[in-house]
């Protein structure tokens, strides 16, 4: 069974200024603010390779992902270097959202 339970603006801001990477793992999500709101906010994001991430998620923002492994691998790869090659994301969402 699954809760769902929002956050306040400074909860989230909280999580986010804290975070080394966000996982966005739902199946063809239509769009998914999630993504954007990490990418904004300079946290790389790994996400499942479908549906509106697909288009949200650029390169040198984050991962895009379908199997287990490559999740493991993308998420080792954050780990190693702190997301360093992955900072391209606030101004990914700036120039394609216009943020």
């Amino acid at each position: 069974m699954f809760f769902y339970t929002a956050i306040s603006n400074e909860a989230r801001k909280y999580l986010l200024r804290n975070a080394e990477c966000v996982l966005y793992t739902p199946e063809n999500e239509h769009f998914g603010i999630v993504p954007c709101e990490a990418m904004y906010s300079g946290v790389p994001i790994i996400a499942d390779n479908s549906g509106g991430p697909k288009e949200s998620v650029g390169e040198g923002c984050g991962y895009l992902c379908k199997t287990r492994e490559e999740w493991a691998d993308r998420m080792g790869e954050i780990w190693q270097d702190g997301g360093k090659k992955l900072k391209r994301g606030r101004q990914q969402v700036i120039d394609k959202f216009g943020f």
